[in-house]
């Protein structure tokens, strides 16, 4: 199924009303297809059960039990075109995840210091991760060269991001308040103080969020955030950092993206 632009923003918002009884039966819909799939391709089915005649057995009658229910959901049209969105909306994110991953694994296939920290310095493990990664080209290129893809990817970071930035303008607002941040850890010093720096340590990360003026105008669009949000977690920013004695202080965004990167990589490597 394909998408024109103009619903790109759309589509990614289709997929997050969870809970309601329409999204529960388009997941009913989908597991039961998947089940009837495996137990009608007896490769899958072998390779699901691990061979065993019995679970085979199990699994198609469980297949079979269900094809009721299916056959059901299936025949209201209401209902299945909105889970064709759904279902296209998941397809999409799938690519997004493999996209992210392959990228991710072509800057540690491409930095011998990763590589070898992260195949424990073991040259042939390294080589077999670099030509998994080399045959995974010609998939990027076609991921990229979808610019509906793209720009979906790009909304979702963007709503990831925008979440991100309003959980840490949260943060930081309990944090101004004394009352309401005592009341939380009931008065706990130590536990006080432990979370105030937690928040502290991710000034730099708020702050470059909140720079960036097309990301603020995305999320205030999405309505998580708002102008008035950003602007008083700027107020707070800038009085917390006039408190403070002056001081070198280490920005942590580099080292973030390097653990980003790193935390990323088993994930690659499952993706290849």
């Amino acid at each position: 199924m394909k998408f024109n632009a103009p619903l790109v923003l759309a589509l990614a918002g289709v997929a997050l009303a969870k809970g309601n009884s329409t999204n529960s039966q388009c997941k009913e819909v989908a597991k039961l297809t998947r089940l009837n799939d495996i137990v009608a391709n007896t490769t899958l089915l072998n390779e699901y059960t691990d061979n065993n005649a019995t679970k085979a057995a199990e699994l198609e009658a469980k297949a079979a039990a269900g094809n009721t229910t299916l056959a059901t959901l299936s025949s209201n049209t209401t209902l299945m075109t909105t889970c064709y969105q759904i279902f296209a909306v998941e397809d999409m994110e799938d690519d997004c995840d493999e996209m992210d991953a392959i990228q991710q694994a072509n800057v540690v296939a491409a930095n011998a210091t990763l590589l070898a920290k992260y195949t424990k310095n073991n040259a042939t493990k390294a080589a077999e991760f670099q030509a998994k990664v080399s045959a995974k080209a010609a998939t990027l290129d076609a991921l990229q060269s979808n610019t509906t893809l793209t720009a979906f990817c790009s909304t979702l970071n963007d709503k990831s991001s925008c979440k991100s930035m309003a959980k840490l303008i949260k943060q930081q607002d309990l944090v101004a308040n004394t009352t309401a941040l005592n009341d939380k850890f009931n008065g706990n010093a130590t536990k006080v103080a432990n979370y105030q720096a937690k928040v502290s340590a991710k000034a730099a990360k708020l702050a470059t969020l909140m720079s960036n003026t097309t990301l603020l105008s995305t999320c205030e669009g999405l309505g998580i955030t708002t102008a008035a949000d950003v602007a008083q977690a700027a107020a707070i920013a800038t009085t917390t950092a006039s408190a403070k004695s002056a001081a070198v202080v280490v920005s942590p965004m580099a080292g973030a993206k390097v653990i980003a990167l790193v935390s990323g990589l088993v994930y690659a490597i499952a993706m290849l």
